[in-house]
C-alpha cells in the first residue's frame, strides 16, 4: 500500500510541475515568435524598399 500511496504522491507532484514549465515555456515562445515576427517584417519592409530601388535603377536606366 505504500508503495502506491508514494507512486500516486509522484503522479500527483509531477502533474503541476509539468503544467507550470509548459505555460511559462509558451510565454518564452510567444515572445520568441513575437520577436521574431517583428523582424520579419523589417526584412519584409527591407526587401520592399529595395525592389522599389531595383525598380527605379532599372527604370532609369531603361
Amino acid at each position: 500500500m505504500s508503495a502506491d500511496l508514494n507512486g500516486g504522491a509522484k503522479s500527483a507532484s509531477e502533474t503541476p510541475s509539468r503544467f507550470v514549465p509548459s505555460r511559462s515555456s509558451t510565454q518564452k515562445v510567444s515572445r520568441l515568435l513575437g520577436g521574431h515576427l517583428l523582424l520579419l517584417r523589417s526584412f519584409v519592409a527591407d526587401l520592399n524598399g529595395a525592389t522599389n530601388i531595383a525598380n527605379a535603377i532599372s527604370g532609369l536606366s531603361a
